[in-house]
């Protein structure tokens, strides 16, 4: 697939620390710049639109999480 829009699309995701099970960090990334290698203990999940939408929604309403740096790099 070399259609552009392909190359454009947009990945939802949440990175979680796996010791405390806890959301560490949650954002949006191009195609052309996801981070998939994260530091040990930490796993990046993906969401689709509408799921992160949703948790979105939730994070800022409930007021317990303000948007974190994305990516958790070595």
């Amino acid at each position: 697939m070399t259609d552009s829009r392909y190359k454009n699309r947009t990945y939802y995701f949440i990175d979680i620390e796996l010791e405390t099970r806890r959301i560490i960090g949650w954002g949006t990334e191009s195609r052309a710049t996801v981070e998939t290698q994260l530091t040990a203990g930490f796993h990046r999940l993906f969401l689709s639109r509408g799921q992160f939408n949703k948790l979105e929604k939730q994070l800022r309403a409930g007021g317990k999480v303000s948007p974190a740096p994305a990516a958790i790099r070595p």
